[in-house]
């Protein structure tokens, strides 16, 4: 039926058809408008009631950091330490709780003991005449801090409960108090709240209003999701406030106005009437247009359309009108030339796409292959994980480490290989970066590679806002560990090495009081008067043995203050009277541990011109050193003798002996083949670098199960350089 209209017929069929459809979209329009009208203000209701939301809780997190300022302040943590230890006087702790909480715009501060009982309360709606019986909290017992709303008093506030520690030492720490912070809630915050999220508010109880944005509303009509108040209607959203103390304060409305969604929907009704009346006038118009323009140009554009839908181009031809289809005809024209060139320059372009392509997957592949290199070079540790700890690929490095490849370790938990759990450690970097979508590290113990590393990991490759693969690189720092620990070891010594200088000084002066006492009742008894007395050998016997200690003491106090200095000073120095006092004072040592002491000292001149503090400490390391090798008793000799380089001194032990496989890394700094905490590693280290210092000789013979030897040569006249101060 169609193909017997006229052109100008369906031209004006089409129009018609046109008319109705927008008719028709229009109506829809208008029906969808409405609906994303309506939808769009209730969103508005929900993020408004969102942000108020995140107000009050942004206020309560903001009481609840507060908490940690009190926590953090040492002069009010001291305070509550005294008051709970001594019972001192409270005003002071309540005078710096006033002085702290006024600045801060806060209305309430409760100090409470450990045992809940009520210390000091700052109550800036209650003043000291109203204040009501001190309270006991009962409920902080198993809570570190607790936050939320309650009504205290009478008065709605944001509180915050908190611990509050204090550290009487850097190695203890115990709670000492509970404390309560509060805010109110009162029209004024309200207000503020409102004029951030845009929408009133209200607090009611039941139907009673507690709290209100506006003035002069005393009651509410609430219908499901909308209520009437002061003459306007609000979509409203509830929301229950609980109290931390487990009841119910009431109910939170968030009320938006309606007044915005009447004049849009007004607005909107009269835009779509508009629009139907001049797409009537508009199709009109368009349909005279059409009929007398189109008719000879559309036929000559379809002959052209035919030509090109076949695969051949147009013939030479023009379009001289000015109407739109004339434009569209000379347009088509242009499209066609251009389409031939087009497609000539294509197959040439196509060529040239294949080449690049080839180049550029050449490159990418020797791009992989330098990362695969680089990756496998580093010496740290490497892994690649996914998000489930499953191991992707892991480097050179750790798969000789591991004696592992690649293909073996797919798939399994790094957990798995590296700890040897069942499951990823609390302080695991990779679970922190999951976390926090962000880099970590911390320092962690691999029994299975070693002792102490630096983990660290980070994303690798992020879809969206999900990690999905990690790196994670470890890096041995036991050296570095060892090194903290014998710093802090070196620390101590030198503090119990000026202890040790300054209680000689302190014994000094007693033990020769002794000495001197000792001495005249020996020469008292020693008169003719008193040897008869009765028991007269006993006591002159005993005062002899106490005269001798005293004495013995004193050159014990001699050898630590000789030890306690660490001055380069060259003098002459007996290296016989150096062992003798070594020996004394390693003495309970030695009797403690049942060893048998051998000295062997020649008739010749032992004496050194060299820093006795040095000379000291050298075969004090040694005589140390050979001690400890036998814990279960033993034989210490200890020879002196003529060299050739001038003195030759022997330390010999009937320990175990040393490994042959560790006994060159003995003089190295902090090896040690003694339990973890017994040795430091430094001793015959320090030894070795002082003998070499003098230009000696420092040497070790060990046979496994048979003891040790150390050797020790120096030159009598020797040429060490004293160090340079500063």
């Amino acid at each position: 039926m169609l193909e017997n209209l006229s052109y100008k017929n369906k031209i004006i069929l089409f129009i018609a058809i046109v008319f109705f459809l927008i008719s028709a979209s229009l109506v829809f329009i208008y029906a969808i408008s409405k609906d994303n009208l309506i939808a769009g203000h209730n969103n508005r209701l929900e993020t408004t009631a969102q942000l108020t939301t995140n107000l009050l809780n942004r206020d309560v997190e903001g009481v609840e950091k507060v908490i940690s300022l009190f926590e953090e302040n040492k002069t009010l943590t001291e305070y509550l330490y005294i008051t709970n230890r001594m019972g001192q006087d409270k005003e002071p702790l309540e005078e710096l709780s006033k002085n702290i909480i006024n600045p801060l715009n806060f209305s309430l501060l409760v100090l409470y003991d450990i045992n809940g009982e009520e210390l000091v309360r700052v109550d800036t709606d209650y003043p000291e005449d109203r204040k009501g019986p001190p309270e006991k909290l009962t409920f902080m017992k198993d809570k570190k801090n607790i936050s939320g709303f309650a009504i205290n008093n009478g008065i709605l506030r944001i509180l915050a409960l908190g611990t509050m520690t204090f550290k009487p030492s850097p190695y203890e720490q115990e709670d000492i108090s509970y404390i309560k912070i509060g805010a109110n809630i009162d029209t004024k915050y309200l207000n503020f709240i409102k004029k951030i999220s845009g929408n009133d508010i209200f607090v009611m109880k039941g139907s009673d209003i507690q709290l209100s944005t506006q003035e002069g509303v005393s009651s509410v009509d609430i219908s499901g999701q909308t209520m009437e108040a002061g003459g306007n209607r609000y979509s409203i959203k509830s929301i229950p406030l609980g109290s931390i103390y487990g009841e119910e304060i009431g109910t939170l409305i968030i009320a938006l106005s309606q007044k915005d969604l009447a004049a849009a929907l007004k607005k909107l009704r009269f835009t779509i009437i508009l629009l139907a009346l001049g797409s009537i006038l508009i199709a009109g118009l368009l349909g005279l247009a059409l009929t007398k323009t189109l008719t000879s140009p559309l036929n000559k554009l379809v002959r052209l359309t035919e030509q090109v839908g076949s695969g051949r181009f147009p013939e030479e031809t023009s379009f001289s009108g000015s109407d739109e289809v004339s434009v569209l005809g000379r347009h088509f024209l242009e499209m066609t030339k251009k389409l031939k060139d087009q497609k000539k320059a294509l197959a040439s372009y196509t060529t040239g796409l294949e080449d690049a392509v080839m180049k550029r997957t050449r490159e990418l592949f020797n791009s992989r292959e330098e990362w695969i290199s680089t990756f496998n070079a580093i010496k740290d540790y490497i892994l690649i994980v996914d998000r489930d700890y499953s191991i992707v690929r892991a480097n050179k490095t750790l798969l000789d480490r591991i004696a592992l490849t690649n293909q073996e370790l797919s798939g399994k938990k790094c957990y798995e290989v590296l700890c040897g759990e069942k499951g990823a450690p609390d302080a695991c970097p990779i679970k922190t970066t999951l976390e926090t979508k962000g880099p970590s590290f911390t320092e962690i113990r691999y029994y299975k590679l070693g002792e102490y590393f630096m983990a660290s990991a980070a994303p690798l490759s992020i879809k969206g806002n999900i990690i999905t693969n990690i790196v994670y690189v470890v890096k041995d720092i036991t050296e570095r560990h060892n090194m903290q620990l014998q710093m802090i070891n070196a620390e101590k010594l030198a503090s119990m090495g000026q202890m040790a200088a300054g209680f000689a000084h302190e014994i000094n002066n007693p033990m020769a009081a002794i000495a001197g006492c000792t001495e005249l009742l020996i020469d008292q008894l020693d008169s003719n008067e008193l040897k008869n007395i009765p028991q007269f050998e006993y006591f002159h016997d005993y005062l002899n043995i106490i005269y001798r200690e005293a004495f013995r003491c004193k050159d014990i106090i001699r050898g630590m203050l000789r030890f306690s200095r660490r001055q380069f000073e060259k003098s002459t120095v007996e290296v016989d009277l150096i062992i003798r006092e070594i020996l004394s004072l390693l003495d309970h040592i030695i009797k403690h541990q049942r060893i048998n002491v051998v000295e062997e000292y020649k008739n010749t001149d032992n004496s050194l011109h060299a820093d006795e503090g040095e000379i000291r400490q050298i075969f004090l390391a040694l005589v140390v050193n050979a001690i400890d090798a036998m814990p279960e008793g033993g034989t210490l000799t200890i020879k002196t003798m003529e060299s050739v380089e001038g003195i030759r001194v022997t330390v010999h032990d009937t320990g175990p002996g040393i490994p042959r496989d560790v006994q060159n890394r003995i003089f190295e700094p902090f090896f040690t083949t003694k339990p973890v905490g017994k040795g430091t590693g430094l001793g015959l280290f320090i030894a070795f670098n002082m003998v070499k210092k003098y230009h000696g000789k420092l040497e070790l013979e060990s046979t496994n199960g048979q003891g040790s030897i150390f050797s020790v040569s120096l030159p009598v006249i020797n040429t060490a350089e004293e160090p340079e101060e500063g």
